[in-house]
């Protein structure tokens, strides 16, 4: 291969074709090039991948492709499987859209790079061949026997949870450098939009013994909305030894496919169907787990397939997915891919839980009169070992969103190479999270980080400092999970609580825990919190007035609550002891 290319064609609103590419030299600073985002090799057992990422010029379409193939041992392994996944990222939806790909093929022949070309419809392969013209006694072999080719193995249209599964490309077809290329030192992109869009079906150029250019032409004036993603599996093959053992790889390259990372003997899913399958090599072992943790916390790739690497259903990869992988290769059971019960477990308030004090003396969690910044430190209390946890939560000054000045891990507790944390300094989140391998977290209390805080405005009165458990957007972070969890060395996982001090002003029904008695502003502030995202209650026994146990506000609190204070109904339970 000379050089080659994943192609998109457009026309804008002033109706100009646009063509993004990198081939011919035209690359990320030209002004048809690709923008380069990343670009990885990693080992996954019995194959390799390649993985790389990069946008149209305008940035609004992400081109995520990957290359695989198996080392030594499958055939002659003379063929690589390449999947394109083009998806939109400016939330826009794009029209007219052709999706190719275009290779510059040099087979060895008599001269550098002339050949011939050809197709197979049945393969949905388009391939060019060394040209054997002269009569050269010194030559090693007959060029003629030499093959290279691109075949469509599958197009995947995905919207929502509807995958449609394509066959056929639009078109294909072969064409001569020195009429498409060499004029203007490189393809034009009105010109070969035009020939692409023309040439539907197979087309072999009628040019031979030249140098020569193949393009498959996956999908023409194609309309990509915001929420679909385009899956396009090709396989790239040679061979030295003839056309038909050229085919033989672009079969056993076919086979490999559908026996080691399709599925339904190329049906319509390109992933392994085992739940948990992380490195999907078509089995469920303690590698899925040592690929889990390299791609969290060294940088391999991705999971190729996350529909069945995403245990806990949480439309992510995290460490909680971890955490289900390990509850199954030790402890037994199956992983189920969307799971149909929680990930975790409950334990009792007082077995695990987080807070911001030392002891139980109320003013380590207030802010003092007066005060522009405060020190939190934040720790975890525990009555088992635990070697992974996941916190995310926020923190608040009375009613007020701090700002997030910084969270320094406590590196004496665990080693921090393998925990992070993400902040949102601006609206007073933080997530906590990590796995902790050499050491775990034994029972006990330990802090695990500080947090400077300060605060938006300065007040003459005491202000508690509240946490609450806060909910990440899924896939904010691979590594961390947008829910609270816990995980034991045996695998079993759990969800922590947050550790409240008593209340301490003996009034039920003072939802605002101001102490001055049940008013109106109880009410806005029950309201606020139930239905607009409101600041957590400070005390919820006294807020609880329907006394249902539940611990948790809901309208039955709201109706008691508005019926004593207006309709001369039922008082308001006693107050629970301080």
């Amino acid at each position: 291969v000379y050089d080659a290319s994943p192609v998109i064609c457009w026309t804008d609103a002033t109706d100009t074709v646009r063509c993004n590419w990198s081939i011919f030299g035209q690359g990320y600073q030209n002004d048809n090039g690709f923008f380069p985002l990343s670009g990885e090799d990693y080992g996954l057992g019995s194959y390799e991948l390649y993985r790389s990422g990069f946008v149209t010029r305008d940035t609004g379409i992400m081109v995520e492709k990957t290359w695989l193939a198996p080392y030594d041992g499958y055939g002659e392994c003379k063929f690589l499987i390449q999947r394109l996944k083009i998806y939109a990222v400016d939330n826009y939806t794009h029209y007219g859209l052709t999706f190719a790909e275009i290779v510059d093929w040099d087979i060895p022949s008599d001269s550098a790079s002339r050949n011939r070309s050809g197709f197979d419809a049945g393969l949905k392969l388009m391939y060019q061949q060394g040209s054997e013209y002269d009569d050269d006694p010194q030559e090693c072999m007959d060029n003629s026997d030499r093959f290279g080719g691109i075949a469509l193995l599958e197009i995947l249209e995905i919207s929502g949870a509807d995958t449609t599964r394509i066959v056929d490309p639009y078109g294909a077809f072969s064409a001569s450098n020195s009429r498409w290329v060499y004029p203007a030192g490189g393809i034009v992109p009105a010109e070969f939009d035009s020939l692409m869009t023309a040439r539907s079906g197979y087309v072999v150029s009628d040019s031979v013994d030249t140098d020569l250019f193949s393009v498959v032409t996956y999908l023409n004036n194609y309309t990509l909305n915001p929420s679909d993603t385009i899956v396009i599996v090709t396989l790239a093959a040679t061979s030295n030894s003839g056309f038909n053992n050229f085919k033989s790889s672009v079969t056993a390259g076919s086979e490999w496919y559908c026996n080691n990372v399709s599925s339904d003997s190329c049906g319509n899913n390109t992933c392994s169907t085992i739940c948990g399958d992380v490195d999907y090599d078509g089995s469920l072992t303690v590698t899925d787990v040592a690929y889990g943790l390299q791609y969290l916390y060294f940088g391999a790739p991705e999971p190729y397939c996350l529909e069945y690497a995403d245990t806990d259903g949480h439309e992510m990869f995290s460490m909680m997915d971890i955490a289900v992988l390990l509850q199954v290769l030790f402890n037994g059971g199956t992983a189920e891919c969307p799971p149909t019960q929680p990930a975790y477990g409950e334990v009792g308030t007082n077995s695990i839980f987080l807070h911001t004090f030392e002891s139980s003396y109320p003013s380590d969690e207030y802010f003092a009169p007066g005060d522009s910044t405060y020190t939190v430190h934040v720790h975890l209390t525990t009555d088992r070992s635990l070697y992974a946890v996941s916190l995310p939560f926020s923190i608040r000054i009375g009613d007020e969103i701090p700002q997030i000045e910084s969270v320094s891990l406590s590196a004496g507790n665990y080693n921090t190479d393998y925990v992070t944390t993400i902040v949102d300094d601006a609206n007073g989140i933080v997530c906590i999270s990590g796995f902790i391998p050499d050491d775990s977290i034994t029972p006990g209390t330990q802090e695990i980080a500080t947090i400077e805080l300060s605060a938006p405005t300065q007040d003459s009165a005491w202000r508690p400092i509240l946490v609450t458990w806060h909910s990440l957007p899924p896939g904010q972070n691979g590594r961390n999970t947008h829910y609270p969890f816990v995980v034991e060395p045996s695998g079993a996982s759990w969800r922590p609580s947050i550790y409240r001090l008593p209340c301490i002003q003996p009034l039920r029904g003072d939802v605002d825990y101001k102490g001055d008695g049940n008013n109106i502003a109880d009410l806005v502030y029950m309201v606020d919190y139930m239905f607009n995202g409101g600041t957590l209650p400070r005390c919820f026994e006294e807020a609880d007035v329907a006394l249902d146990t539940t611990m948790q506000l809901d309208i039955s609190d709201l109706v008691y609550l508005v019926d004593y204070m207006f309709n001369g109904g039922p008082p308001l339970p006693p107050c629970p002891p301080e």
